[in-house]
């Protein structure tokens, strides 16, 4: 069994999916299909991590959003009525 971490999300999910395949196939060896469990227990909990990185870096990105939205004056409705349409 491998204890190497993937590179990235995509590879640990087709790692992931090819462990899938394997264990459909009711032939694997008991010892074999242990190794791929575990390996997958340890793929999942990778994704899952990057996920939750993923979610934390998209909320802070959002956040920033807002308070540039929030620190940024809105132009008074005058002022847009003035502008020429597009």
């Amino acid at each position: 069994m491998s204890n190497n971490l993937p590179a990235s999300y995509k590879e640990a999910a087709d790692e992931l999916q090819e462990i899938v395949d394997l264990l459909k196939d009711s032939q694997v060896d008991v010892d074999v299909l242990t190794d791929k469990v575990k390996r997958a227990c340890q793929l999942v909990i990778f994704c899952k991590e990057r996920l939750r990185m993923a979610d934390s870096e998209i909320e802070a990105a959002l956040k920033m959003i807002d308070d540039v939205e929030k620190n940024t004056p809105i132009a008074p409705v005058e002022a847009v009525s003035d502008l020429e349409p597009f």
